[in-house]
C-alpha cells in the first residue's frame, strides 16, 4: 500500500497545535488582546460638573495630548444613557469639531434629578470604571436676588479658553461655574449665581472667587480675588501646572496667576497630567489647609521670602515632592522650616551661606527617619536683622532650591519690643488608624490679630501636647504677635490631617483620618517583581486609580485601607500611577525590571479566548483530516 504524504491541510493543522498554544502563552504575558479595541490616548481630565441649577448643568473636561471629538450621553437610569449632548460650540457650527478644551451645556432636565452621564471621545465611551459619572439637579430654585456680574481677560489673548469658578467663604465652598473666552480673550460669568450644596444662594459678602484657565494649547493661569472686585487680566502660560478642582480653598500661591514649580537637582522622568476625576455631584467636601503665599524680592538675591504656607505643584507628579512649606517659631536667633512630602522621605536644609545642612529635629547624624511630616530647626544667631537667610530643601537626597529661578529665604527679623508674658495652648491628638512611623506628626498654631505667623512642635506618639504661641513674632513687621484667636493644625503620618480654630485659653482636640497615600509604592524606586497597589483613604471614600492611563476604583475600608489586586496594566521599564479621593491625589513614577509580566486579571480572558480558539480550530481540521482519510480508504 503506498504511503500517503501528509497533506497541507495536515500540516497547517499541525502548525495551528504547535505555534498557537506556546504563542497564546506569549500573548498572555504580554498583555495582547485581540478582542481589544482602539481606543483614544487619554481618558477625560480634570472633569468638572458646574451651572448646576434646577433643570441644567455644564460639563467639562480636557483632553489636554491631542484635540478630539467629543459627547455626551446621558439619562437617568445608568445602564439606559440614550440621551445626547454635544458641545456648545458644535451646537453653533453644525459641525464636530475637534477640541483641547470640552464644554457641554445640558438642559430641559427635571428638578431633583439624579442623572447618569459618560464622556464619548474619539468613538470610545469612557464610564469611570464601570462608576457612571452622575450628577443632581436642584430642587426648584429662587432667582438671585441681585446679579454679580464678573468681567477678565486671559494674556496672551486665546479664544475658546475654559473657565472655571467658585467662590469660598470660611472655608465653605460654593458649587462651580464654568463658561467660555469669546474671540477677544475676554470673559464673564454671574457670582450672583452661585449655589451652597443645598442650592442656595451663596453669601458673597467677605468672600473669595478662584478660577482657573485652560486654553486650547494647554496653556494655563489662575486667580483669587475678593468677591467684591473684578478678576481683570489673568496671564497664562504653557508651562503651568495649575489644575482645577471645584475643593480648592487657595490656589498654589496668591497673587500669582500661573502657578510655579519647584526647581530640583533631578526632575522627574515623566510628568503625568493630575485629573480630578470621579463622581461629580453637587455635594463636594472642602478641606481646609493653611494660606498660600510668597513674595518674591527680585533685588534680594531672587529670593522668595516665605511668610506662610506654600506649595509648588510638584507634588502631585513626584509624591516624595515637598509641599506645604511654612516658616515657624522665627526669632533673632532662628526659625524652623517645616514641609510636608506625599510618602515617607529623608529630609534636612542646606544653608548656603553657612555651608551647613540641618538634619530633621527628630533625627540625628547617625540615626535619619523616613517621615510624611518634616521640621528643621536654623541657628541664625551669627546673622545681623535684616539679613536674607537662604535655603534649600533635600528630600531623599534631591535637592529643592525653590520655584523656578528663586530660592527659599527667610529674612532674620529685627525685633524693638519686648516679649509678652510666656503663653501655651493646650489640645490632645487622636488618630483613627494605627501610627507606625516614630513622632511622624506635626502640630503648628497660627495665630490671628495684630500679625498672623506660625509656631510648630513635633508633637509627642500620643496623647496631649502643649504649643508655645507668646513670642510669636510676626515676619512682615518685626513686632510681637499677641493673637485673638489661634488655628491649630497636626500634619501626620499617611498624609492625615486636622485642623481647628480656638481662642487662646481653650483646649484643642484634633482627630486625624488618613489621606490619600501609597503604602507600598515609592517614588523613582526600581522593583524586581510587581509590587502591592494598596494605599490608605478616608474611611469608606472611593479611591479612583489610574494605572498607566487604564482607571480602576477601590473603596476604602473602616480602617482606610485599600488595595488594588488587579495589576493587568504594569508594563516592563517605567510605570506612572496615582490614586485620587476626597478632592486630594497622589502620584508616582517606578520602574518595574522584568521582561515578562504574570498576568493577574480576570479581564485578560480575551487572551485565553484567542488561545483556546486556535487550540480548537487545530483539533476540528485535524478530524476533518481524519473522517475524510477514512472515508477515502472505504471508497
Amino acid at each position: 500500500m503506498r504511503r500517503r504524504e501528509p497533506s497541507i491541510i495536515s500540516i497547517i493543522a499541525l502548525l495551528i497545535l504547535v505555534i498557537g498554544i506556546p504563542a497564546t502563552i506569549v500573548a498572555i504575558n504580554l498583555g495582547f488582546n485581540p478582542f481589544a479595541f482602539a481606543s483614544p490616548t487619554e481618558s477625560p481630565a480634570e472633569l468638572v460638573v458646574a451651572n448646576v441649577t434646577d433643570t441644567s448643568v455644564t460639563v467639562s473636561f480636557l483632553t489636554p495630548a491631542a484635540p478630539t471629538d467629543a459627547l455626551i450621553k446621558y439619562g437617568t437610569a445608568a445602564d439606559a444613557l440614550n440621551l445626547i449632548a454635544s458641545d456648545t460650540r458644535d451646537l453653533t457650527t453644525g459641525q464636530s469639531g475637534a477640541y483641547r478644551v470640552h464644554t457641554f451645556e445640558i438642559s430641559n432636565l427635571n428638578p431633583g434629578t439624579e442623572y447618569f452621564f459618560a464622556p464619548v471621545i474619539g468613538g470610545t465611551t469612557y464610564n469611570n470604571g464601570n462608576t457612571p459619572y452622575s450628577f443632581e439637579t436642584f430642587t426648584t430654585l429662587d432667582a438671585p436676588a441681585v446679579p454679580n456680574p464678573k468681567y477678565g481677560s486671559v494674556n496672551p489673548t486665546s479664544a475658546g479658553a475654559l473657565v472655571r469658578a467658585h467662590a469660598v467663604n470660611d472655608g465653605t465652598v460654593s458649587t462651580p461655574i464654568s463658561t467660555l473666552t469669546a474671540d477677544n480673550g475676554t470673559f464673564t460669568f454671574d457670582a450672583g449665581s452661585l449655589r451652597t450644596q443645598d442650592g442656595e444662594v451663596f453669601d458673597l459678602q467677605g468672600a473669595e472667587v478662584i478660577a482657573v484657565i485652560a486654553t486650547e494649547d494647554n496653556a494655563r493661569g489662575g486667580v483669587q480675588f475678593d468677591a467684591s472686585a473684578q478678576p481683570g487680566r489673568v496671564a497664562i502660560t504653557g508651562n503651568s501646572t495649575l489644575a482645577y478642582s471645584p475643593v480648592l480653598t487657595a490656589l498654589p500661591e496668591t497673587g500669582i496667576t500661573a502657578t510655579p514649580t519647584f526647581t530640583t537637582g533631578s526632575s522627574p522622568t515623566t510628568t503625568p497630567t493630575v485629573t480630578v476625576t470621579g463622581q461629580p455631584t453637587a455635594t463636594v467636601t472642602a478641606t481646609v489647609t493653611p494660606t498660600v503665599t510668597a513674595t518674591t524680592s527680585p533685588g534680594e538675591d531672587d529670593s522668595v521670602i516665605l511668610t506662610a504656607a506654600y506649595s509648588g505643584g510638584l507634588e502631585q507628579t513626584d509624591s516624595s515632592a515637598p509641599h506645604t512649606v511654612f516658616i515657624s517659631n522665627l526669632s533673632v536667633n532662628g526659625f524652623t522650616v517645616n514641609w510636608l512630602t506625599k510618602e515617607p522621605t529623608t529630609g534636612a536644609v542646606v544653608v548656603s551661606s553657612q555651608s551647613t545642612q540641618y538634619l530633621d529635629n527628630r533625627d540625628t547624624s547617625s540615626s535619619q527617619s523616613a517621615r510624611y511630616t518634616h521640621m528643621v530647626d536654623i541657628d541664625t544667631s551669627d546673622a545681623d536683622p535684616g539679613d536674607l537667610i537662604s535655603f534649600q530643601l533635600t528630600s531623599n537626597n534631591k535637592t529643592f532650591s525653590g520655584i523656578e529661578d528663586f530660592r527659599f529665604s527667610v529674612t532674620v527679623p529685627e525685633i524693638s519690643d519686648s516679649p509678652p508674658s510666656p503663653a501655651s495652648i493646650e489640645g490632645t491628638v487622636d488618630t483613627g488608624f494605627t501610627r507606625t512611623i516614630d513622632r511622624d506628626l506635626i502640630i503648628a498654631g497660627q495665630g490671628f490679630g495684630g500679625g498672623t505667623t506660625w509656631s510648630s512642635i513635633p508633637a509627642p506618639q500620643s496623647g496631649g501636647f502643649s504649643l508655645s504661641y507668646g513670642d510669636l513674632v510676626d515676619p512682615d513687621t518685626g513686632s510681637y504677635v499677641s493673637p485673638d484667636q489661634i488655628r491649630i493644625v497636626a500634619y501626620g503620618e499617611y498624609n492625615s490631617s486636622d485642623t481647628a480654630t480656638a481662642d487662646p485659653d481653650e483646649t484643642v482636640a484634633l482627630d486625624l483620618e488618613p489621606g490619600v497615600s501609597f503604602t507600598d509604592l515609592r517614588q523613582s524606586r526600581s522593583y524586581s517583581s510587581p509590587p502591592r497597589f494598596t494605599g490608605t483613604a478616608p474611611a469608606g471614600s472611593t479611591v479612583l486609580i489610574d494605572v498607566n492611563g487604564t482607571e480602576y476604583s477601590a473603596t476604602a475600608d473602616s480602617g482606610g485601607q485599600w488595595r488594588l489586586s488587579d495589576l493587568s496594566s504594569l508594563t516592563a521599564g517605567q510605570n506612572t500611577i496615582s490614586a485620587s479621593a476626597a478632592g486630594d491625589i497622589v502620584a508616582t513614577t517606578f520602574s518595574l525590571d522584568l521582561e515578562l509580566l504574570p498576568d493577574t486579571a480576570i479581564e485578560n480572558w480575551g487572551n485565553l479566548a484567542a488561545g483556546a480558539l486556535l487550540v480548537l480550530a487545530g483539533l476540528v481540521i485535524k478530524r476533518i483530516i481524519t473522517v475524510t482519510r477514512y472515508q477515502q480508504s472505504r471508497g
